[in-house]
């Protein structure tokens, strides 16, 4: 009866140690678990914080060319209105020249049919 009584303190031994060493693998995994959890809420954060850095650069990167955008249409407008501008400045100056050339051109007849 000692030696069955041996044997199971044996057993019951055996089973604790392998509890125990059971429970101190479990606390060390769950310590892993628990830092890797912490780690990939600190990147999660820092990848939300980026993102929201990307969305406040492409906002204002949109709001810079709204700006630039109009400024440019502003700027063609301005210079197509030059660019009529002289145009008529253009077309009037052609039609001075030819009434200017066209009264020459009448003098010289006049002239010419004085001296013939």
């Amino acid at each position: 009866m000692n030696d069955i009584s041996d044997r199971s303190e044996d057993a019951s031994s055996k089973v604790e140690e392998h509890i125990k060493s059971f429970h101190g693998v479990t606390a060390t995994v769950l310590r892993d678990i628990t830092l890797a959890a912490q780690e990939f809420e600190e990147h999660g954060r820092a990848l939300a914080q980026a993102a929201a850095a990307i969305d406040v650069s492409n906002r204002q990167a949109s709001e810079a060319m709204a700006e630039r955008r109009q400024s440019l249409d502003t700027l063609v407008t301005h210079l197509d209105g030059k660019a009529e501008d002289l145009d008529h400045r253009l077309m009037r100056f052609a039609g001075l020249l030819k009434d200017t050339f066209d009264a020459s051109e009448s003098r010289a007849r006049e002239i010419g049919s004085l001296i013939v």
